[in-house]
C-alpha cells in the first residue's frame, strides 16, 4: 500500500465567532472569561452597560399598559354609546307612534294642527338625536381597531426592549475554549461586532498539504495517521474527508 507524508494544521470545524447584538460599553468581563478557558453553551462572557435599555424597557412598559387601559375604556365607552343609540332609536319610534295616535285623532275631530304640528317636531327632534347618537356608536369599531392596532405595535416594542435588555449579557452559543476576547472593559462597542471566538474541540481537521505527485493516488475515505509535532508525538486515526 503507496504511503506518502504531508504536513498541516489542526483546526476546530465547530467554531463561533461571538457578536454583540445592541451598542453599547464593556462594563464586565465575566471572571472564567479568559483565553484558553472552558466555557460552557450559555455561559457569561461579558457584560454591557445596561441602564440606557433598562429605562428604555420601564418607558415601553408604561406606554404598552396605558395603551391597554385605553383599549379597556373605549370597550365601555363602545358599550354606552351603542345603549345611547338604542334609547334614541326608541324614543324615536315612540314618538313616531305618539304622531300616528294624534293624527288618526286629528282625522276624527278630535284633535287640532297645533297638536299634529308639536308631534311631528317631536319626531324631528328624536330622529335627529337618534342619528347623531348611532353616528356616534358607529366610530367606536374603527377606533377599537385602531387601538388593538397600537396595542400590538407597543407590545412589540417592548418586547423587543425586554430582548434588547437581555442582549447586555453575552454568553458563549456553544461549549467550547475561549480561544480570545477582542475588548476590554470601558471600551465602547457597535452592534455586530465580534468581541470573543469559542471553539470546540469535539471535531478537528487538518488541512494538509501533500507533495503534488500524491494527488494522483489520495483519495477521500483513505485512511490517515496524524502525528503530533509537538511534545508527546501523540496519534490519530481518521480519513481523508475531503480533496
Amino acid at each position: 500500500q503507496r504511503q506518502t507524508i504531508g504536513y498541516g494544521l489542526t483546526e476546530s470545524a465547530i467554531h463561533a465567532d461571538v457578536p454583540v447584538e445592541i451598542a453599547s460599553t464593556v462594563s464586565l468581563i465575566a471572571p472564567n472569561s479568559k483565553a484558553g478557558r472552558w466555557v460552557s453553551k450559555g455561559e457569561l462572557i461579558l457584560e454591557l452597560d445596561s441602564s440606557d435599555y433598562e429605562q428604555q424597557l420601564v418607558q415601553a412598559e408604561q406606554a404598552y399598559h396605558s395603551a391597554v387601559s385605553q383599549q379597556e375604556i373605549l370597550q365601555v365607552e363602545r358599550k354606552s354609546a351603542e345603549d345611547r343609540a338604542d334609547l334614541a332609536n326608541d324614543d324615536l319610534e315612540l314618538a313616531r307612534i305618539e304622531l300616528s295616535r294624534i293624527q288618526s285623532a286629528f282625522d276624527s275631530g278630535a284633535a287640532n294642527q297645533r297638536e299634529i304640528d308639536i308631534a311631528q317636531q317631536k319626531v324631528i327632534a328624536s330622529r335627529t338625536v337618534s342619528i347623531n347618537a348611532r353616528e356616534i356608536a358607529d366610530k367606536y369599531p374603527s377606533l377599537e381597531e385602531q387601538s388593538a392596532a397600537n396595542v400590538k405595535s407597543l407590545k412589540a416594542a417592548m418586547s423587543m426592549a425586554s430582548l434588547n435588555l437581555q442582549r447586555c449579557k453575552v454568553v458563549s452559543p456553544i461549549d467550547g475554549v475561549l480561544q480570545k476576547i477582542l475588548v476590554e472593559v470601558g471600551e465602547h462597542v457597535m452592534s455586530g461586532i465580534t468581541i470573543a471566538r469559542v471553539v470546540s474541540n469535539n471535531e478537528m481537521e487538518v488541512a494538509i498539504r501533500f507533495p503534488s505527485y500524491a494527488r494522483s493516488f489520495v483519495h477521500v475515505g483513505d485512511p490517515v495517521t496524524i502525528t503530533s509535532a509537538g511534545y508527546g508525538d501523540r496519534e490519530w486515526k481518521t480519513r481523508v474527508a475531503r480533496i
